[in-house]
């Protein structure tokens, strides 16, 4: 039986561009099962995990951004698998990163494929259940600064 000790802890961002006054949201292909994901990572000791989060969107993705505010989206958790083909209960800390830049090289390039979708569309490929309330929590920003008339603009 696991307990709270047992449980890994990982941070892991969702990053989004915004392209024709819409945002796009970044999904990676997992190394191992190629499923779409988002960039996520373990904690180095020494770093928050808003710094972790934007260094594994670095590292997978190659693109360097902003994490947005100064509090997560949420958590999510979901049973990662070991080199021991065990089965490892882990929590991962999102944050939303505002893409700034695409770098021309990454320590991941070649290893997973990225793909840039609009929120619905995002949320209809994520193969991480948790991950959807929190891609929809971004839809839902989205809608209301439409509401209230703040239309999405590109990073200068």
């Amino acid at each position: 039986m696991n307990n709270f000790s047992d449980i890994r802890r990982q941070a892991g961002a969702i990053t989004y561009r915004v392209a024709d006054g819409h945002a796009q949201i970044l999904l990676v292909t997992s190394l191992d099962t190629r499923r779409w994901i988002i960039p996520k990572g373990n904690i180095e000791k020494g770093s928050t995990p808003a710094q972790a989060a934007a260094c594994e969107v670095a590292e997978e993705a190659g693109i360097e951004g902003e994490i947005i505010g100064t509090t997560s989206l949420g958590l999510y958790t979901y049973l990662k698998r070991l080199k021991s083909g065990e089965r490892q209960p882990t929590t991962v800390e999102v944050y939303l990163l505002r893409a700034i830049r695409q770098l021309f090289d990454w320590p991941e390039k070649g290893r997973r494929d990225l793909l840039w979708l609009p929120v619905m569309e995002a949320i209809e490929c994520i193969q991480e259940p948790g991950v959807v309330p929190l891609l929809d929590r971004v839809g839902q920003l989205e809608r209301a600064l439409r509401l209230f008339g703040q239309p999405l603009t590109p990073i200068e």
